[in-house]
């Protein structure tokens, strides 16, 4: 396991070039103690942007496409005449479960959880909750699918 700065890497994992893989510890007057823990066998594609200011799991297996965002922190906009980059950060955990695939494009937003062996859609956008073995695709993402383990088919998912 690689350990700097509070990013902790598992075995047999693949950075490609361009990714930007980071820890906050401080935004302005406030104080931060991110961590990210990239478990065994993730792959993060080009041009991956991953910022952690609390704590961010990626569990083993993950694939990560090129471009994709995903950061458990936000800039606030509570005050509308002051400069985004000037105000606090919301901080919530984010969790990617093992086995999951995020496709290209795709930001998982502050506060997501995604399940194991989910696939998250091209461009989709993720802020809530997908459960285990799920498809989610859009903008916010919705689920589409979910694996149906009695008859072995991904199945259309209905609420």
């Amino acid at each position: 396991i690689l350990r700097q700065k509070n990013i902790y890497i598992g075995n047999n994992c693949w950075i490609y070039k361009n990714a930007r893989l980071e820890t906050v510890s401080k935004w302005g007057a406030q104080q931060l103690h991110g961590e990210l823990h990239i478990k065994d066998g993730v792959s993060f594609e080009q041009g991956c942007h991953i910022v952690a200011a609390s704590k961010l799991v990626i569990e083993e297996g993950c694939t990560i496409s090129a471009n994709v965002y995903i950061s458990d922190c936000g800039h606030s906009h509570e005050k509308p005449n002051q400069d985004v980059m000037k105000q606090e950060l919301n901080v919530k955990s984010v969790y990617i479960g093992k086995n999951s695939f995020i496709g290209y494009g795709a930001c998982v937003l502050s506060g997501a959880h995604i399940g194991q062996g989910c696939i998250i859609g091209a461009n989709a956008v993720v802020k809530g909750t997908i459960p285990d073995y799920s498809i989610a695709v859009g903008v916010p993402a919705k689920i589409i699918k979910q694996y149906n383990f009695t008859t072995n088919q991904w199945e259309k998912y209905t609420e």
